[in-house]
């Protein structure tokens, strides 16, 4: 499975990110304190190994604390599309029911 791209949409200061396209090799370049962080930190939070919980006091974004703490559903955050291969493609079909050709490319994402 290969990630093609995300989106960061109100996680801390990021309002939203639009689409970032990832290659084989990416970098993010930025002065201290200009956001790095919070647009990489969603992606570990996707899926994270351990210690990935949201923490609504630091995660959320500081105008919108009130709003969304108390919305139903959450609202998301992190919206990455991977590619993922012929292999899982056909395993995706075969448990859908929809053709191996629409499965390569996968939507997956997080709510708060």
């Amino acid at each position: 499975m290969k990630l093609l791209r995300f989106r960061v949409q109100n996680f801390r200061s990021v309002e939203d990110s639009d689409w970032i396209e990832v290659d084989d090799v990416m970098a993010l370049i930025g002065t201290n304190e200009s956001g790095k962080t919070n647009i990489l930190l969603p992606l570990w939070k996707l899926n994270p190994a351990k210690e990935g919980e949201i923490d609504h006091t630091s995660d959320y974004p500081r105008k919108n604390y009130n709003t969304f703490r108390n919305q139903k559903p959450q609202p998301t955050f992190i919206t990455a599309i991977f590619d993922v291969g012929d292999d899982l493609a056909q395993r995706l079909s075969e448990l859908t029911g929809m053709p191996a050709e629409q499965m390569h490319e996968v939507s997956i994402a997080r709510l708060f």
